[in-house]
């Protein structure tokens, strides 16, 4: 049982590595990133946003296998 918490580790930073650089070019591809720029909302909490988004990403990626039995 010492292994899983290493599993869940590496799933979560794999998983939200590959989804987050990804956010910011598919924006610019479909025009939405001006809209980011432009949003009433600092560049801080724009961040944070990508950052929680990947992390809930993974978090799901994580727990997919826990739902499917």
């Amino acid at each position: 049982m010492t292994l899983f918490p290493g599993l869940i580790a590496l799933t979560l930073f794999f998983s939200t590595t590959t989804v987050a650089p990804f956010s910011v070019p598919w924006e610019k591809m479909t025009r939405t990133f001006e809209r980011l720029l432009f949003a009433p909302v600092s560049m801080t909490d724009a961040v944070l946003g990508k950052v929680l988004s990947a992390f809930v990403f993974g978090l799901s990626c994580r727990c997919s296998p826990w739902r499917s039995g």
